[in-house]
């Protein structure tokens, strides 16, 4: 442990940082130390290397804005940086439960406890057609288990079949797509 713990200082000329600990140095060598900026504003041109200064500036100078923050550089020749959007806690103290992930769409005001989940729905939810149609009636929804289940409370002697209306994967799974689809009950 007396490799970790000590005195390092930063090798470059024109720095004069000094770290306690041995991945200190090492997290400024690779993310700070004559790097450009690391974090954006999503909505103007101010950067900071820290995460933290970027939410307080979208903060105060946006105040009527979603906190979001743009990690630069994470999405190489790739457009798509809302994947890499931080989560903001929404209350002063930071604690697990307060964190979101909020979706990217301006007309949706959902959030996430985590980017699987915002992915996903932005992915198969966000602003998307209805999915799955009922065979009996013009019940749609993004999901097959809300038309399962309106099925079961709708039509309760009828042979439980859900049609797929369009698939999301871009590979039509067993050619089901526009054909009714039995599920067991």
């Amino acid at each position: 442990m007396g490799a970790l713990m000590g005195n390092f200082s930063c090798p470059n000329p024109n720095c004069s940082k000094n770290f306690k600990w041995k991945k200190n140095l090492a997290y400024h060598l690779k993310y700070q130390c004559e790097k450009p900026p690391r974090y954006k504003c999503p909505y103007c041109e101010y950067a900071s290397k820290w995460r933290k200064d970027v939410e307080r500036h979208v903060q105060t100078m946006h105040p009527l804005e979603d906190v979001k923050v743009i990690e630069i550089g994470k999405a190489k020749e790739e457009i798509k940086f809302e994947w890499y959007i931080y989560p903001v806690a929404l209350e002063k103290k930071t604690s697990p439960a307060s964190v979101k992930y909020p979706c990217l769409n301006p007309n949706c005001r959902s959030t996430y406890a985590n980017q699987y989940r915002l992915r996903f729905h932005m992915k198969h939810e966000c602003g998307k057609p209805p999915r799955y149609l009922c065979v009996y009636c013009n019940y749609k929804s993004v999901y097959k288990h809300d038309v399962q289940k309106h099925a079961r409370r709708k039509h309760p002697n009828g042979d439980n079949a859900v049609i797929e209306l369009y698939n999301t994967t871009g590979k039509h799974r067993s050619g089901n797509v526009g054909k009714p689809v039995y599920y067991q009950y």
